[in-house]
């Protein structure tokens, strides 16, 4: 089925990030195809860009970016660039169309590598974050950030009674996540690593945005506790890919998912909500770990100053709700040995990663203590050293960030963290999201 019809753009036309984007705004604008024809941007350009996932030029980017900025539309030449870069990506991995100008009209690229329109992934529907640094584009990270602020992102819970399950999308559940469970504790003995404990996580089931004086305010999630050998059947290597029926675990989820709403970014798995934070001292530093063979996050990476998962029964206010606070605090004294009190973290995004589906609350902990005196004072006094191997510290200013990053040695929410804190002081840019999401902006 073509992408248009009448000559305006079908709402429902699945294509990648630019095609996406480009049909999202002729439809909101109530544009024909021709716009723009007798100003550069022909109507076969446009037609192009949303049934093929044709990649434009950096000359056409930059003309269709003012054009729109005419219509005072918000999509900059950056975000353009951005949405083509991943554009460009997203037709690779699918094998939908050629890039540049060669590409052919009328053929319509598939949603997702080998997936039928409803097992399309999000990792592939939704663009991902990207920024710049000292002038230089980053690679796109698979992320979808959320509440974006310089202050501190409020938040509220909304408890659901029970244990999670995915209901309708995994009929037979149960006996798969037990199996799974059972073969990864054997794994772990083999490897002569101790049994893991099959504690209670808060899978987060759907985000709402709530406003106040027509402008986004704070975030609600709705949340339900779940096993963490949920997380391990349903949102983990290597049980995502395991056979279920003539289709694997992860293509079945996502067959129950509807791609495009922002209030349910990822498909049913048990999306544990996790705390991630960057710690930073008063000589200007930022506090980087490197994930030993206990910690949460990738074996062996660098990653954020802490990384954990919300308890679903010792992370809990009064009302059994999630303390994502009671999480900072509890893990970074596990972790780096340094206290943690409300008042010292600023909750800078909730992040969505779109390859395994957990939802990060990003902290900065502003602590009064130099990088030599956490060294000193507080490292011997970590409750489980195990799960950190190595300690570093970065000082917080563009060249010093972008030359750790030139050491691919670190996990993606590394890059995010730094991403987010020094924009924040107004010392980098994000190109993705744009500022006209609401979703993405609470400032």
């Amino acid at each position: 089925m073509p992408a248009f019809a009448g000559k305006t753009i079908m709402k429902d036309a699945s294509q990648g990030p630019l095609a996406t984007r480009i049909k999202t705004i002729w439809n909101k604008q109530g544009w024909k195809e021709n716009e723009f024809s007798d100003k550069g941007i022909s109507e076969r350009t446009v037609r192009k860009i949303c049934n093929t996932g044709y990649v434009p030029t950096d000359r056409t980017l930059g003309k269709l970016a003012k054009l729109l900025e005419m219509k005072q539309v918000d999509l900059t030449f950056d975000i353009l660039q951005s949405l083509a870069q991943q554009q460009a990506t997203w037709n690779k991995e699918s094998g939908s169309t050629p890039q540049g100008e060669e590409a052919s009209a009328g053929r319509t690229p598939r949603t997702g590598v080998g997936h039928t329109p409803n097992e399309c992934l999000p990792i592939e529907t939704w663009p991902h974050f990207q920024w710049k640094l000292e002038g230089s584009l980053r690679k796109p990270l698979p992320a979808k950030v959320y509440g974006l602020n310089r202050t501190s992102l409020c938040m509220e819970f909304e408890a659901k009674r029970g244990l999670w399950l995915p209901g309708s999308a995994f009929p037979d559940y149960v006996r798969f996540r037990e199996q799974t469970w059972t073969k990864r504790q054997e794994h772990r003995q083999r490897e002569g690593h101790k049994a893991e404990s099959d504690d209670h996580i808060w899978h987060v089931e759907r985000i709402a945005l709530l406003s106040a004086h027509g402008e986004p305010r704070s975030l609600r999630l709705a949340v339900q506790r779940a096993c963490y050998s949920d997380v391990v059947a349903t949102a983990q290597d290597p049980a995502l890919n395991s056979p279920v029926g003539n289709t694997t675990v992860q293509k079945r989820l996502a067959s129950h998912w509807k791609p495009g709403d922002p209030s349910l970014p990822f498909y049913p798995a048990a999306n544990q909500l996790m705390v991630v934070l960057m710690v930073t001292t008063k000589d200007n530093r930022v506090l980087v770990a490197r994930q030993g063979i206990s910690g949460a996050g990738a074996k062996g990476k660098w990653a954020n100053s802490v990384v954990g998962h919300v308890h679903g029964y010792d992370d809990n206010d009064d009302l059994e709700r999630p303390d994502p606070v009671r999480t900072a605090s509890r893990e970074a004294i596990e972790e780096v040995g340094v206290p943690v009190k409300a008042m010292d973290v600023q909750w800078m995004a909730l992040v969505v990663g779109l390859r395994l589906g957990s939802f990060s609350l990003h902290g900065e902990v502003r602590c009064d203590l130099s990088s030599q005196e956490i060294i000193s004072s507080y490292f011997p006094k970590r409750t489980k050293p195990e799960e950190i191997s190595d300690w570093a510290f970065v000082e917080l200013t563009p060249a010093a960030v972008a030359q750790r990053l030139e050491i691919m040695d670190y996990t993606n929410y590394f890059e995010l963290g730094f991403a987010l804190l020094l924009w924040r002081r107004g010392l980098s840019k994000i190109v993705y999201p744009p500022r006209s999401d609401r979703w993405a902006y609470m400032e």
